[in-house]
């Protein structure tokens, strides 16, 4: 990390805690408040990554808490808020998206959405533990008014930002319009005209024995395998809602023993969040050798 990044770290940081001091209203029952410090730890999150948004919302938080007189839940803020910002720029880093399309702005979308949920989600397990269901659940009404205000105030102005160029590109996003690879080669230096969001997607066993076969098969292999292949982001919405990925992925007695052990404690469910892309990968990975063999059959390959 360069001094340029150390210095945007620590203004970030800085902004988190002022955003988080400068709104506070108190909930007595868990000796606690609400604040809007979070939009900023999205914004930094989405513009910068993980790392960063991690930062911003451990540490800035946590010097809230510090600063403002609530010492006793600096500790948790540190690690409630610094998941907040690594799941928000995590989940929006590895979806590899842009916020110049209303494509990359609804993944964002569901990247603070998901952050601001297990910002929930955590500080109610922790005044759960510490004052009993009820204050925590009068709290988690609280957190979630917290995160959907820092949700709408936050994602805008990542949005302006991005258009301004104040962001970090994620090297990961891709022109998909293109419809021939121009990145891709098979082994004889040949390209095909097949679309990128397939190409670039495909092993590269696979990708130099397409090239023997015709135009023709090339593009019905692309449709076939388009119409089989999972996409990852319909396997992030289903995990949202109460862990159905696994049977998005034809795994149902991996589903069955998620449902019965409450997704871990909710552990495995977080633990996927970073998993799916892998998942949706190797997924597609066994589908594109799958189609393949089929087209070479047909073939006569």
């Amino acid at each position: 990390m360069n001094i340029r990044h150390t210095a945007r770290n620590a203004l970030l940081v800085a902004l988190t805690a002022a955003a988080t001091l400068i709104i506070r209203i108190p909930t007595p029952a868990t000796q606690g408040y609400i604040n809007v410090g979070d939009a900023v730890v999205f914004v930094s999150a989405l513009l910068f990554g993980a790392r960063t948004g991690a930062m911003a919302g451990g540490m800035g938080s946590a010097l809230a808490d510090l600063i403002g007189g609530y010492t006793f839940w600096a500790p948790f803020t540190l690690v409630i808020k610094g998941i907040e910002g690594l799941i928000a720029g995590g989940v929006f880093g590895r979806l590899g998206r842009t916020l110049e399309r209303l494509s990359g702005v609804a993944v964002a979308f569901l990247s603070v959405l998901l952050a601001g949920g297990w910002m929930v989600l955590g500080y109610f397990l922790v005044e759960m533990k510490l004052y009993g269901w009820g204050p925590a659940s009068v709290s988690s009404l609280s957190n979630m008014v917290q995160a959907g205000a820092s949700v709408a105030l936050g994602l805008p102005v990542a949005v302006a930002l991005w258009k301004a160029g104040i962001k970090d590109v994620y090297p990961s996003y891709r022109e998909e319009e293109i419809v021939e690879s121009p990145n891709r080669e098979n082994l004889n230096g040949e390209k095909l005209g097949i679309p990128t969001s397939v190409a670039d997607n495909l092993p590269t066993m696979v990708y130099n024995e397409l090239s023997k076969l015709s135009a023709r098969k090339q593009e019905e292999f692309a449709e076939e395998y388009k119409r089989k292949a999972k996409s990852i982001g319909v396997a992030y919405t289903l995990w949202l809602l109460i862990g159905w990925h696994y049977i998005y992925l034809r795994k149902w007695g991996i589903q069955i023993l998620f449902w019965l052990t409450g997704g871990g404690l909710f552990i495995w469910w977080l633990v996927d969040l970073f998993r799916i892309r892998g998942m949706i990968r190797d997924y597609n990975k066994d589908i594109a050798m799958d189609v393949l063999k089929s087209s070479k059959a047909i073939s006569g390959g």
